[in-house]
């Protein structure tokens, strides 16, 4: 069997937000992993983190820092000392901060206000968007998510994330075994045929708003995502979940009976924000990402025969 498999990984530490995307393409023979940081002004210490923020490869294939805040420099600057950064992007904005340190990635790029970046990699499509100075966005799903095109079907499990027990299990086995175990012997949220009501695409999407105002920037954020509007299951919360910083018409929700998960890093993510996604939509599911707890995914995409 042919398939795509993914782990996600959403978690809070020390006021920064970590988001992890690890794919394995057994068609392709191909594996990548990428790392999303925002975070709050409060000033951060990361040496003492053990592997739980930093549980990861010796290599990662693309880091984004999506601020240049204390927390996410002291992050980054943690991350690089412990891993090989194959490439790193940056705002331009403010990249001399986040490039003070003494490692440095093998390739970094500086994406000035209003432009954007676009990679692929293990047949899924990586999107960065600088709406605003010292400010990145992202978002990432498959390259094709149309049902029946190149995948027949799609799996997958998302659970709350238990700090402790992600350390232990996630160290002990290989990754994707362990996102397929998961799948099949324990409780989850969703699981077979992640595809939309209308039978149209798979629903496996990552958008990654970090640390700007969807108020401010509605229009060109819904005319960047296009039709990635109808992919999303995860969504990290504008100003990372300030009530100031949300607008209700941000994504498709009239008619939609797909569960969405909201993240937002504490204590930025307000309850008035909690409180708005619930009342629009019971298939909104607001998560509090913090010190041991956020969220975690596993499942795979399986190719046509």
């Amino acid at each position: 069997m042919k398939t795509k498999y993914f782990r996600f990984l959403y978690q809070g530490l020390n006021g920064c937000l970590m988001h992890r995307c690890e794919l394995e393409d057994t068609a392709a023979q191909e594996r990548f992993i990428f790392i999303y940081l925002s975070g709050t002004d409060e000033t951060a210490d990361q040496k003492d983190v053990g592997n739980t923020l930093f549980l990861c490869p010796e290599t990662v294939d693309l880091v984004v820092a999506g601020d240049t805040s204390p927390s996410v420099r002291a992050a980054l600057e943690e991350l690089l000392g412990r891993s090989r950064v194959r490439l790193l992007a940056v705002p331009e904005a403010g990249a001399e901060e986040l490039l003070s340190g003494e490692k440095q990635a093998e390739e970094v790029v500086c994406i000035p206000a209003k432009e954007r970046m676009k990679k692929q990699a293990a047949g899924w499509n990586f999107f960065i968007k600088s709406y605003e100075p010292g400010r990145l966005s992202a978002a990432h799903g498959p390259r094709e998510a149309l049902v029946g095109q190149t995948f027949e079907d799609c799996v997958m499990h998302v659970h709350p994330l238990d700090g402790e027990q992600w350390e232990k299990e996630a160290g002990e086995q290989d990754g994707y075994a362990w996102a397929m175990g998961r799948t099949l012997y324990e409780d989850y949220d969703v699981c077979r045929h992640q595809r939309r009501r209308d039978g149209e695409r798979y629903v496996a999407g990552n958008l990654l708003l970090g640390r700007i105002s969807a108020r401010e920037h509605l229009a060109e954020i819904q005319k960047e995502l296009g039709e990635f509007r109808k992919e999303i299951r995860f969504v990290l919360l504008p100003g990372l979940g300030r009530e100031a910083d949300w607008a209700d018409k941000l994504l498709e929700t009239e008619n939609r009976r797909d569960k969405q998960y909201w993240i937002g890093l504490e204590p930025a993510m307000e309850e008035k924000t909690a409180a708005r996604l619930v009342f629009q939509s019971p298939y909104q599911i607001p998560v509090l990402a913090g010190e041991g707890r956020g969220l975690r995914c596993g499942g795979f995409l399986k190719y046509k025969e």
